[in-house]
């Protein structure tokens, strides 16, 4: 059971959703969060998800400090250089960027993933021409191995014959 639990975890975690517990519902800074989520990329959405944790907990989630932190947050998230690094690291745009922003992080996101793409043919066009080595490499050692069966039986042909002319 203990496992299932961990795995259930990991999938949250890895799916990007963000997990409160008691402790943090209870001690939790709303501003701190809207900022920490905002700038990890999450929507403001992720406020809803957390707010119905908190519910289970009987504890409240204020949604106003925590729109003043996102909005903090999405002002540092919400640019050129931040949509480029975004996307470099392969992470998906949440349409967490308010309107006046997301123009500037969006033309930042299509430039990185492009490098992102670049990057990854790349890698790609590499592994192809390893590959295409390592298979002229083995096309010459077949073909040496060919050459040397070859002579072997040219040589065996010659001393049949030299046998065949003395006996």
């Amino acid at each position: 059971m203990k496992n299932l639990v961990c795995i259930i975890a990991l999938v949250l975690l890895a799916s990007g959703c963000t997990s409160m517990s008691k402790k943090d519902c209870e001690t939790a800074n709303w501003t701190l969060l809207g900022v920490a989520d905002a700038e990890a990329g999450y929507s403001i959405k992720n406020f809803k998800m957390r707010e119905e944790q908190c519910r289970e907990y009987s504890s409240e989630a204020d949604r106003e400090k925590y729109i003043i932190g996102f909005a903090d947050g999405a002002q540092r998230f919400c640019t050129y250089e931040s949509g480029q690094s975004f996307a470099k690291a392969g992470k998906q745009y949440q349409d967490s960027c308010p309107s006046e922003l997301e123009p500037d992080f969006l033309n930042g996101y299509k430039l990185g993933a492009v490098e992102r793409k670049q990057v990854q043919l790349e890698a790609e066009l590499k592994k192809k021409e390893r590959e295409l080595e390592d298979k002229k490499k083995k096309a010459r050692d077949l073909e040496r191995e060919l050459e040397a069966k070859k002579k072997k039986a040219r040589d065996l042909e010659r001393e049949l014959a030299r046998k065949k002319r003395s006996s």
